[in-house]
């Protein structure tokens, strides 16, 4: 035993000196509202959008349990968007945009399924890309074209833009 004991010791040093990396890892689309202090002019834009439609399609590591699966199916019979499957759709939706050099893509789709060898899930997004051109300050022309659209409130809430009608 007592010749054992410096191997002993020596393994137990070498493992505890072992460290686990840890690594994070996001990508976002249409998401994060910058915080303004102040005044904001009301700036418009055209939409330039592209004729051809596209399609990408992006993996990821299936590490699905039986109870993931299970909030999953849990979350689109109560009408709620799966925490999951809404990180799988924006990273899909951020990377065709960065490929595609766009801003937007317009009408997208999302088909969800496991790869043949149950390796992963693959997320595919299809619809138009487009791009923000001629920006420029809004006129009241811009603002009459916005406002039937917006609520009892006078505010038009889309993908984090907030827009209030001075009255």
């Amino acid at each position: 035993m007592k010749k054992y004991f410096p191997l002993l010791l020596l393994v137990a040093v070498l493992l505890s000196s072992c460290s686990a990396i840890y690594t994070y890892r996001e990508s976002t689309a249409r998401y994060v509202e910058p915080i303004r202090a102040g005044f904001v002019t009301p700036v418009a834009a055209d939409m330039r959008i592209d004729q051809n439609k596209i399609t990408f399609t992006q993996k990821f590591e299936n590490t699905l349990s039986r109870r993931a699966v299970m909030q999953i199916m849990s979350d689109v019979n109560n009408n709620r968007e799966s925490g999951l499957v809404l990180s799988w759709k924006k990273n899909t939706m951020a990377a065709a945009l960065k490929q595609y050099k766009a801003d937007d893509i317009i009408t997208p789709t999302f088909e969800i399924m496991p790869s043949e060898d149950l390796k992963y899930i693959e997320v595919t997004v299809t619809g138009y890309p487009a791009v923000y051109v001629n920006y420029r300050k809004a006129t009241q022309e811009d603002v009459n074209m916005i406002t039937p659209f917006l609520d009892d409130n006078k505010n038009l809430k889309t993908d984090g833009v907030l827009i209030i009608k001075r009255q």
